[in-house]
């Protein structure tokens, strides 16, 4: 995993040779005015640094996010397929308004609930301390992690307080990644929106991630306790068959 290193942190060892004591005409000098310019060139460097760093975050996001279209529209397309039963009786049902017509879902079906309940798409990952945990768990990770957020979201209830995302370090192993989408209680999300974003430029994920990030992360300590427990329970040897 790489770690970006602030150069400023290392200009007393670059500017050194050059802004440190000098020897002019047999006396020590310190040219005060060049090592002020490479200081100031080093936070530069640093704060440029930190913009690349914020470009390749977005452009990341953005490529998961084509992702997850691209997913949606191969389930919209898969849902809209006719199969290869009774093609005139199935146009017959959709025409109708049947949901299903001989195992043949309605795209309408596939894609929306009976109630609108501002559905919310979340993408929930492990933290970087849980990652020796999953790689040795003997189990897939993005098994335990997709467990968790479902066991995470079973009971949960939108509260109407928005509360901010944790800083805790999330692992890069985006192959890890779970995603569901999320029935909300659509008054705490307007609540949520009033008092955080009245302009509605955020998306609803990052309304309510605060909330439950932290539920998924404990159930997955949770499933690798489970783990670690049957692990450690001996396994019965069966006995040879008497001859």
């Amino acid at each position: 995993m790489r770690t970006w290193l602030p150069l400023s942190m290392v200009s007393l060892a670059l500017a050194g040779p050059t802004a440190g004591p000098a020897v002019a005409h047999g006396v020590p000098t310190f040219d005060l005015r060049l090592f002020a310019e490479r200081q100031a060139i080093l936070e530069q460097t640093d704060r440029d640094l930190a913009l690349q760093q914020d470009r390749l975050t977005r452009e990341e996001e953005l490529a998961e996010i084509e992702r997850q279209q691209l997913a949606s529209l191969e389930g919209l397309m898969g849902a809209m397929s006719l199969g290869s039963g009774d093609v005139a009786g199935t146009v017959a049902g959709l025409e109708a308004g049947q949901g299903a017509v001989d195992d043949v879902e309605s795209a309408a079906a596939s894609l929306y609930a009976p109630d609108d309940n501002n559905p919310a798409a979340a993408r929930v990952n492990a933290l970087e301390r849980h990652e020796e945990a999953l790689i040795d768990c003997g189990v897939d990770p993005a098994h335990v992690i997709r467990a968790a957020l479902r066991r995470a979201v079973k009971t949960w209830q939108l509260g109407p307080e928005f509360v901010p995302p944790s800083e805790e370090q999330r692992t890069r192993i985006t192959e890890w990644r779970a995603r569901t989408s999320l029935a909300v209680d659509a008054n705490a999300l307007t609540s949520i929106l009033h008092t955080h974003d009245p302009l509605d430029v955020l998306s609803k994920w990052a309304l309510i991630r605060g909330q439950i990030e932290p539920r998924v992360w404990a159930e997955i300590d949770v499933i690798l306790d489970e783990i670690a427990e049957r692990a450690a329970v001996p396994q019965e040897v069966p006995s040879a068959p008497r001859t």
